[in-house]
């Protein structure tokens, strides 16, 4: 199970610090005591084996603590966004069906106007607050015994990864202990970790991307990091942060790595405790990474690549500095792993074909919680080259193998067609980025008076002109894939994860232009 990673590095140096938050940091038994304590509470107010709990508080110890203390007590630990509105949270917890809430102050003057929780976890609650019928505070916690770990099979969930879906319905990931640990043993390896690593935790822990400091830290018995959400707003503050507390492992999206080159003061500070950058999520143009290289140069630079139905799933070791306009590979499937690339009926495609990608992992989900028609589209078993039939996911990405490496080419729902010739968004906003100025890009169609027009929405330093924007594009993209408007922002916005959110920053601005289009 995955908080007993904790309890092992807890007999093997227990006053080494498992995490660390602004001024606040925990020891291996510091941190275990406090989870076997939560663990204890939980099992104190009837929080059965395999109920999901909530995880609604800001970036800190305590929602550490939090995402270990449920699995302790063999729950489910369902982190949710903390900047979430109301009605988002509001259909989570209906979606999951979450009568337990680990909550903080700030966060729980949302919970009045959602259906209210049996239970709330936190400071200040009593039986009047928000309805609650049985309230847990941090105080109680504390007097408890250290319970032991409930144990469950390590087949049984121990956290959920949730998304808005599609349709604007929560859609939530369950995996289990068995995957979370076999993700951990992977990167662990991959990238070397080991107890002298201090982990910069950047993404959220509703985002996959988090798993990798809050499951392979402990398990090699290195610190965790906290930056919380409102460090991020400040690059030259986050790099700051990264030279003082001596950071060797970093990983995020490309997007906040591209506001650390452009405005992280990287100049400034002294980097040579990186010694390995990894980041996904997203494309990485690599003009800009290039730069950054140079800048980190004693860091190695990995791309991974994995939806948050398998965590991670290949990885490319970027061992030379990208030429501008160079495409990264997101490089082969990794240890207990095996990729297909099909065509519409399922069947393998030839090398340098395009199609979509099926992945088989031990770092899987076990399913989307209560969505049994999504789980039918999205696994499926198939059999393989080898004649062995496996359970597999449907990515929905497109890609190619290419010199024994993928090579990623966007999802198939963002193919557009304009004036007859197929055009991948990703493409367009991958050489925006490389342009000098531009530091993030989102790209989409609007409909014009006869045809469709591909906008581009540009965040960019000072200075930068659209029309330079233009032509530097059209220096590496068709005719037909260049843009044909080019919008500079102040910023852009993103979407909980940290990425991009190329929707809604074209419908902002075609809200602006038209008056009335949504």
């Amino acid at each position: 199970m995955l908080p007993e990673l904790i309890a092992e590095s807890c007999q093997r140096r227990p006053d080494s610090v498992a995490v660390s938050c602004h001024d606040q940091e925990l020891t291996y038994e510091q941190l275990l005591s406090r989870v076997q304590k939560l663990a204890a509470g939980l099992i104190s107010r009837s929080v059965a084996p395999g109920t999901p709990v909530g995880v609604f508080l800001g970036k800190s110890v305590d929602a550490y603590v939090a995402m270990f203390g449920i699995q302790a007590a063999g729950a489910v630990a369902v982190p949710i966004d903390p900047m979430a509105p109301t009605t988002v949270v509001a259909k989570i917890v209906e979606e999951i069906g979450l009568t337990t809430i680990v909550v903080d102050p700030i966060r729980a003057r949302k919970l009045p106007k959602l259906a209210a929780p049996t239970l709330l976890v936190g400071p200040a609650i009593t039986p009047d607050t928000h309805n609650a019928t049985n309230p847990l505070t941090w105080d109680e916690i504390d007097t408890f015994d250290e319970s032991p770990i409930r144990r469950v099979d390590p087949s049984h969930p121990a956290y959920m990864i949730t998304t808005s879906g599609s349709t604007g319905r929560p859609k939530a990931m369950v995996h289990s202990h068995a995957s979370g640990l076999a993700y951990a043993a992977l990167a662990a390896d991959t990238f070397g970790l080991t107890h002298a690593d201090r982990l910069a935790n950047v993404a959220p822990f509703h985002f996959d991307i988090s798993t990798l400091e809050l499951y392979a830290s402990p398990l090699v018995g290195a610190t965790a990091v906290l930056f919380p959400e409102a460090l991020l707003k400040f690059p030259a503050d986050v790099s700051r942060v990264v030279e003082e507390q001596r950071i060797s492992v970093w990983y995020s999206v490309p997007t906040i790595l591209l506001h650390l080159l452009e405005r992280g003061a990287l100049d400034q500070r002294d980097l040579s405790c990186l010694r390995w950058v990894i980041f996904g999520g997203e494309v990485f143009p690599s003009g800009p990474l290039g730069r950054l290289m140079k800048m980190i140069p004693d860091a190695r630079f990995s791309n991974v690549y994995g939806p948050a139905e398998v965590n991670v799933c290949t990885y490319h070791h970027v061992e030379q500095v990208p030429e501008a306009g160079e495409s990264i590979p997101i490089g082969r499937p990794w240890a207990d792993t095996h990729v297909m690339v099909v065509d519409d009926n399922l069947r393998e495609v030839p090398n340098r074909s395009r199609g979509e990608l099926l992945v088989s992992t031990t770092t899987m989900m076990t399913g989307y919680w209560r969505r049994d028609e999504l789980n039918a589209r999205s696994i499926i078993e198939l059999e393989d080259v080898e004649g062995v039939i496996r359970c597999w996911y449907r990515t929905g990405d497109v890609v190619e193998w290419r010199n024994d490496h993928l090579m990623f080419h966007g999802r198939a729902d963002r193919q557009v067609k304009i004036r007859g010739n197929r055009v991948e968004l990703e493409a367009v906003e991958t050489a925006v980025v490389d342009v000098d100025g531009v530091i993030t890009c989102g790209a989409s169609v609007i409909d014009g008076e006869q045809d469709k027009i591909l906008i581009a929405v540009v965040e960019a330093l000072p200075g930068t002109r659209p029309r330079d924007v233009i032509t530097g594009a059209a220096t590496v993209l068709p005719p037909h894939a260049v843009p044909d408007e080019v919008i500079i922002v102040d910023s852009m916005p993103r979407t909980p994860s940290g990425k991009v959110d190329s929707i809604a920053a074209v419908a902002a601005v075609n809200r602006k232009l038209t008056g009335n289009r949504t």
